[in-house]
C-alpha cells in the first residue's frame, strides 16, 4: 500500500513537472518564440485606423458646408447683409409673384469675403411665409466657390430696420460634393 502511495505521488510529481514544462514553453514562447500574435494585432490596428480616416475624409468632404447670415431690406427686391465672420451679402429678387400668404420669388445670392477667401454666386427659388415669417429657397451655385453645388436656404423675419425694412436671419447649406 505503501508502495502504491508512493508511485501515485511520482506520477503526481511527473504530472506537476510536466505542466511546469508547458508553462515555461508558453513563457518562453511569448517572450522569445512567435511573434505573429502581436503582428496580426498591429496590422488590425492599422486598418481599422485606416478604414477610420478615410470614412471621417469622406464624411466630411459631404457635410453641407452651413453659413449663417442676417440680411435687411435696402430697396425693392433688394437685401444686404453679412454672413459668417464678416463677408458680404448680396441678394436681388426677381419673378416675384404672390398666392394666398406666400410670396414666391427667384433671388441670385452674391456672397464675398467668406473664410478661405471664397465667393460664390447662387440662384435660388422658393417661397416667403407671411403668416410664419419664414424663407425656404433652393437652387444652385451658378458661379465661384462650389460652382453646381445644391444650396438651400432657411430664414425667418426677425425685425424692421429703422427705415421700416424687414431683416432676416438665417442660414445658407451648400450640399457637399457625393
Amino acid at each position: 500500500m505503501y508502495e502504491t502511495y508512493r508511485m501515485l505521488g511520482h506520477e503526481h510529481e511527473a504530472d506537476l513537472e510536466r505542466e511546469a514544462r508547458k508553462r515555461a514553453l508558453a513563457r518562453g514562447s511569448a517572450k522569445n518564440g512567435s511573434k505573429w500574435p502581436m503582428l496580426v494585432l498591429a496590422v488590425v490596428a492599422l486598418v481599422v485606423f485606416a478604414l477610420g480616416a478615410t470614412s471621417a475624409t469622406a464624411s466630411a468632404s459631404n457635410a453641407p458646408v452651413v453659413i449663417p447670415f442676417e440680411k435687411h431690406w435696402v430697396s425693392p427686391g433688394h437685401y444686404v447683409g453679412t454672413a459668417c465672420d464678416g463677408a458680404s451679402l448680396d441678394m436681388q429678387m426677381s419673378n416675384s409673384y404672390e398666392t394666398g400668404d406666400a410670396q414666391h420669388f427667384t433671388a441670385t445670392f452674391v456672397l464675398t469675403g467668406l473664410p478661405g477667401g471664397h465667393s460664390f454666386t447662387a440662384v435660388v427659388q422658393g417661397i416667403f411665409n407671411n403668416s410664419t415669417g419664414g424663407t425656404v429657397l433652393n437652387g444652385t451655385v451658378t458661379d465661384g466657390w462650389l460652382a453646381g453645388a445644391q444650396i438651400h436656404e432657411e430664414g425667418q423675419f426677425v425685425g424692421v430696420t429703422a427705415t421700416g425694412g424687414p431683416i432676416f436671419n438665417g442660414t445658407l447649406q451648400i450640399m457637399g460634393s457625393s
